[in-house]
């Protein structure tokens, strides 16, 4: 019996196969030439049809998303097509008119400053002949007096010029692309167009643009953990004296630089077109829809807000008569103070400690704010009870031999939301209440912390000691011999009116600028966010121990994180 598939017939099916590649291929290029020739001669009505076919089977390809794009400007087309083509072209860099391009897309809908900014970003790039082939001062000088020269036309067969270049994304399964829990519980700022900006992940609409979203918020978190990386590896450098070393290190850091640009680059990409996804979709739900929507976000912001103002108005309220009873406390420790000799009052000190009460409750009948405080420190902190012999069931925390000590966690835990804690004395033998007299600790351990510098914990769930002279910055910028870039001195100044920016040279030679003094982890985390949706994007997190610089990954330990 002869072979059903023998080596001949195989051959022939190999090079059958070839020969379709090789003429797809051909064709292809066929199409790309005949579109450019008509896009070099002006004749964008016959471009356009080439391109957008050729943008349609190859959507990730910059250079025809470009012609695509400008072809339908040049055509007086401007859908949300035309935009998606362009900042696909923009994001990587080809060719610089994009923006140009961009620029008259939105000044053909009368959106007056994106088009404005647009145009700014192309003067920055484009050349002085550029500029007078494309009229370029005229169209600024049209966007600036708000008058619009463009006569918009619609798209004659949506077959061809689809509303998106890219593929109806595939219904998403949570299963194949999570949503991390991180993300589910984070609170940000993402403008998707004039009317919108969302401030939490289910917020999105659209699938696709949730899940691009989500991969531009997980290349921040690495890019995060890169450069703390990075900034350890420097500091090895510095300490290592053979040059083989040294030089792999040097390399080590180079790969790292480059990981990290790459991290940012495809983190504004998916930002980007996450943004495009989303407007798409309002723009086909139309302006009524996206304005209620907007609406629905900002009442839902309120009453959070709301929420939030009346547990701190409760909890002052706990405050204000806890602090009450400790001005009663303290004018009895006062008075019992003047009535003791210096015999009584150093034998009572080696029989006294210090304790931080949290709260006194008559027959144990505790309030649902007292309830949920204790519920989150004791995730923090060992807290006892006991009870006296007024039936008052009364919490306690730490057990300290001087009031110095018992003073800093007390004011610990009020800033952890027990706003009415107050320091304690009990008699070591008895572990019963007494009006004691104040040891204070070594002068060392008293010495004054500035405000900002006080250890707060990390996060609510994460375990915390207090840590002195540990703070947490926000670094904006570094840049060797002070020659700043221009989009930074743009950036910093509108962040230099939020807050203030500081500036110092670290043993690199680098300027080095910072913002913010945080003594919680998460609240210059929330700094970083800010910074970031003000046009900084690479802005993270930097730890310092007593104003020398540690990594972030020590500072958490120092302060019990994990």
């Amino acid at each position: 019996m002869k072979a059903l598939f023998s080596p001949r017939i195989f051959g022939s099916l190999v090079l059958l196969f070839f020969s379709f590649q090789l003429s797809f291929s051909q064709q292809s290029i066929g199409k790309e030439t005949l579109g450019v020739e008509y896009f070099q001669q002006g004749n964008y009505e016959k471009a356009l049809p080439v391109f957008a076919k050729l943008a349609q089977s190859y959507p990730d390809n910059p250079m025809y998303n470009y012609y695509y794009g400008v072809s339908l400007i040049k055509n007086n087309i401007f859908e949300t097509a035309a935009k998606e083509a362009l900042l696909n072209s923009v994001v990587d860099k080809t060719p610089a008119n994009s923006n140009f391009y961009l620029a008259n897309y939105f000044h053909a809908l009368g959106d007056w400053q994106e088009a404005k900014d647009f145009y700014d970003r192309y003067a920055k790039a484009g050349s002085k002949q550029e500029k007078r082939s494309l009229q370029y001062d005229y169209f600024v000088n049209l966007c600036e007096q708000k008058i619009n020269p463009f006569k918009s036309q619609k798209l004659a067969d949506t077959t061809i010029f689809r509303d998106t270049l890219l593929k109806p994304p595939p219904k998403i399964d949570e299963k194949n692309f999570p949503i991390p829990d991180a993300l589910k519980k984070a609170w940000f700022n993402f403008q998707v167009n004039e009317v919108l900006a969302y401030h939490a992940i289910e917020d999105f609409r659209s699938e696709a643009s949730k899940i691009l979203f989500t991969k531009a918020w997980m290349c921040t978190g690495k890019n995060d953990s890169l450069l703390t990386l990075t900034d350890s590896l420097r500091k090895v450098h510095e300490t290592i004296n053979r040059v083989d070393t040294r030089l792999g290190i040097v390399q080590q850091i180079v790969d790292c630089e480059q990981k990290s640009y790459q991290l940012m680059r495809d983190r504004e990409k998916f930002l980007d077109q996450s943004r495009v996804k989303e407007s798409a979709y309002w723009e086909r739900a139309g302006e009524k829809a996206a304005v209620a929507y907007s609406s629905a976000i900002q009442e839902r912001e309120v009453k959070l807000n709301e929420a939030k103002k009346r547990t701190e108005n409760a909890l002052k309220e706990i405050a204000v008569a806890e602090a009450q009873k400790d001005a009663v406390h303290n004018e009895e420790m006062k008075a019992a103070l003047s009535a003791d000799t210096d015999s009584e009052k150093n034998a009572q000190a080696d029989n006294t400690t210090y304790k931080v009460q949290v709260g006194s409750f008559k027959n144990g009948i505790t309030t649902p704010i007292f309830k949920k405080a204790y519920a989150k420190i004791s995730k923090l902190r060992k807290i006892d009870k006991y009870t006296d012999p007024k039936k008052t069931v009364i919490y306690t925390v730490g057990n300290f031999t001087n009031f110095a000590d018992a003073s800093r966690m007390k004011d610990q835990l009020i800033r952890e939301g027990m706003k009415g804690a107050t320091v304690t004395a009990f008699n070591k033998n008895t572990d019963q209440p007494v009006k004691a007299v104040p040891t204070l600790a070594p002068k060392k351990s008293i010495e004054p912390v500035a405000k900002e510098e006080a250890i707060s914990p990390i996060t609510e769930n994460n375990n915390s000691t207090i840590v002195e002279d540990l703070i947490f910055k926000v670094q904006i910028g570094s840049f060797k011999n002070g020659v700043l870039t221009p989009s930074f001195k743009k950036a910093n100044a509108r962040i230099s009116k939020l807050t203030k920016v500081e500036k110092y040279t670290d043993s690199r030679k680098f300027d080095v600028y910072t913002a913010g003094n945080f003594p919680l982890y998460a609240d210059a985390s929330k700094m970083k966010d800010q910074i970031v949706s003000e046009g900084i994007k690479d802005a993270f997190v930097a730890a310092f121990l007593k104003g020398q610089r540690i990594k972030v990954s020590e500072a958490l330990k120092l302060a019990g994180g994990k």
